[in-house]
Order: structure tokens, then sequence, then C-alpha cells
């Protein structure tokens, strides 16, 4: 049998090497993914602790009816700011965490349909080479009877001579 047309070997191991790093690639997106949703999940548990701090914040209680001093109130007030600073950043944070695990999501799913693709490729290369393999043995075999009718004919020919 003829050897093929094109480099089938390299090409396998192209398309096997290209499937491959689709695969990692798709690995390393998917844990990237997990470590963005664990920073998420870190920083909304931080917002809701400072929130739940904020809530328990002194001040005056009017069941109570204890007086509150000037100064105590004033301190109060300025926790009560250093609290609400606190929050808007932790509120920015878990709002940047919320961005980095939508992007990191999308890089998954690239990373999934890159790797889809470098598969479906190298099934359409193994098909075709099963078919082109199927052709060139159909090839070969009517060559082999071309070739036993030819000599069929030349030796009837000398026969009658």
């Amino acid at each position: 049998m003829r050897q093929g047309r094109y480099p089938l070997e390299v090409v396998r191991t192209q398309r096997g090497s290209a499937c491959q790093q689709a695969e990692l690639e798709m690995v390393a997106a998917r844990g990237k993914l997990h470590d963005a949703q664990k920073a998420l999940s870190a920083a909304q548990e931080a917002c809701n602790a400072h929130a739940g701090k904020r809530a328990r914040l002194v001040a005056p209680d009017p069941a109570q009816r204890v007086l509150v001093s000037a100064q105590a109130l004033s301190w109060s007030g300025a926790y009560a700011l250093r609290l609400f600073e606190e929050a808007r950043k932790l509120a920015r944070f878990a709002q940047d965490a919320q961005t980095e695990v939508a992007g990191r999501a999308r890089a998954v799913r690239l990373a999934e349909l890159a790797w889809q693709r470098a598969y479906a490729e190298r099934e359409t290369l193994e098909r075709h080479h099963e078919r082109f393999r199927e052709a060139e043995r159909k090839a070969a075999e009517r060559a082999y009877e071309l070739e036993s009718e030819e000599q069929a004919h030349q030796a009837n020919l000398r026969m009658r001579s």
C-alpha cells in the first residue's frame, strides 16, 4: 500500500497536544474561578459581619432613658463614620470580587469551547483518516483487479497466437 499523501502522525500528534493543552487551560481556568468564588464568599462574609457591627453601634436606647454625654455622642458619630467608610470599602471589594468571578466564569466558558473545538478537530482528523484509508484500500484492490485482468488478458492473447 502506498504511503499517505500527508504526514498523518505529525498531524495526529499536533491535534493530540492541542487537545491536551486546551484541557489543561480549562482545568486552570476552573481552578482560578474556584479561587475567585472563594474570595467573593470571603468578601461577602466580611460585608455581612461588618453590617452586624454597624447594627450594634453605640446609640442611645430610648427604652432605657439614659442620658448620654455629648462626648459619647461625638465618639459614637466618629465611630459610625469610620464604620461607614469601612463598609464602602468592603462593598467595593465585594463588587470587585463579583466582577472577577464573572470574568473567570467567562474564561472558563471560553476554555471549554476551545477544548471542545480541539477535541472535535482531533476526532474529525481520525474520521477523515479512516475514510482515507478505506479509499486507499479500495484503490489498491481495484488496481490489483485491473492488473490481474491485464495479466489474464495477456495470457489469453499469448495462447491464441
